[in-house]
């Protein structure tokens, strides 16, 4: 309808206010679906203009939603439509998944610590509640929440050991006291005994552990001095229960009375080339009698053997030209040597 006077039709609209909403709000009932089209061709066409709209007028949009009779319309409307908009939001979900677990991963990005904060500051206010909840929704969805658990660790194999590894790390530098008492305790139950040396030889038969074990024990040997001449001697303890003693199985060094330092000590100062020398026994090791009437070791002719002052460094080739040679000297003291480690 056309006016030629702006100031009648002015008067016109305020005196048939309602009328003409009442005629508007029927116009939109009866072309629902083509104002709804045309909505979203529009939309569509001008995506950006939109967008650009809504940044200019963020602080008037914002204004105007917090208007009491906008609040209130707003309610409102979603208590009378609540269905229409649940099923709509399933609907929207269904078919933009992709899109909105993208656009939720971006917004956690930039968000991350303002939602942790939230979250920790809502657990403190709630630790009881959501407690509960958690353990209630645990009973009642067992097998997802094992399926989803399980999936999880699969997809987040190296995430979660390297966390476990750092966690472990820092655990045990803080409460190492704690720690040593707990695993003590655990070790001395005989169950476990069983269970750690199974373990231990299943972990320790694995061929990336004895090349990293052997690449390792390399590597120590060529920078610690102490460590090599250490693993001499450990070697030459076990080579001499493979040929002079019945029992064949070596026992820890503390057993024999036996102290690897000690003899280190005794052994220095080291020869500048120690590839040219052997770590030689004074008194031969085919000359004791390890084994006793009855096949058992005999402790303390280990520990003679084996005592600082039976140590010496000798050159390889004559060492081997040796032979087993020993000419007895009394004045050779083999001393007790009971603080072994």
């Amino acid at each position: 309808m056309a006016y030629k006077n702006k100031q009648k039709a002015i008067e016109y609209l305020k005196r048939n206010k309602e009328k003409i909403k009442g005629y508007h709000k029927e116009y939109r009932q009866k072309n629902k679906d083509k104002i709804s089209e045309k909505a979203k061709v529009y939309r569509i066409k001008n995506k950006d203009k939109l967008k650009q709209q809504r940044v200019k007028n963020k602080e008037k949009i914002k204004e105007y939603y917090q208007k009491s009779e906008v609040k209130i319309r707003i309610k409102i409307y979603l208590e009378e439509n609540k269905e229409k908009i649940k099923e709509y939001k399933k609907e929207y979900r269904k078919k933009n998944k992709d899109k909105i677990e993208k656009r939720k991963k971006e917004w956690y990005k930039k968000n991350i610590d303002k939602v942790r904060s939230k979250s920790r500051l809502r657990y403190q206010n709630n630790r009881e509640e959501i407690l509960n909840k958690v353990k209630i929704y645990v009973q009642t969805h067992k097998e997802k929440v094992r399926i989803h658990h399980k999936n999880y660790q699969i997809k987040n194999r190296k995430k979660i050991n390297n966390y476990n590894r750092e966690y472990s790390k820092e655990y045990r530098k803080k409460h190492s006291k704690k720690v040593r008492a707990r695993d003590r305790k655990w070790a001395s139950k005989p169950e476990n005994k069983e269970k750690k040396k199974k373990y231990l030889k299943e972990y320790r038969g694995k061929d990336e552990v004895k090349k990293r074990a052997c690449f390792l024990k390399r590597t120590r040997k060529k920078t610690d001095l102490n460590f090599a001449i250490k693993t001499r001697l450990r070697r030459g303890l076990a080579n001499a229960f493979n040929r002079y003693i019945n029992d064949k199985k070596v026992m820890p060094s503390i057993k024999y009375g036996i102290d690897y330092n000690i003899i280190i000590q005794h052994l220095k100062p080291f020869p500048k080339d120690l590839s040219k020398y052997h770590i030689d026994h004074i008194r031969p090791l085919c000359s004791f009698k390890f084994n006793n009437s009855d096949n058992s070791i005999n402790f303390e002719e280990v520990h003679k053997a084996f005592a600082p002052e039976n140590h010496q460094w000798l050159l390889i080739k004559d060492n081997l030209s040796k032979n087993g040679k020993w000419i007895k000297q009394s004045e050779l003291n083999f001393k007790d040597n009971t603080n072994a480690t």
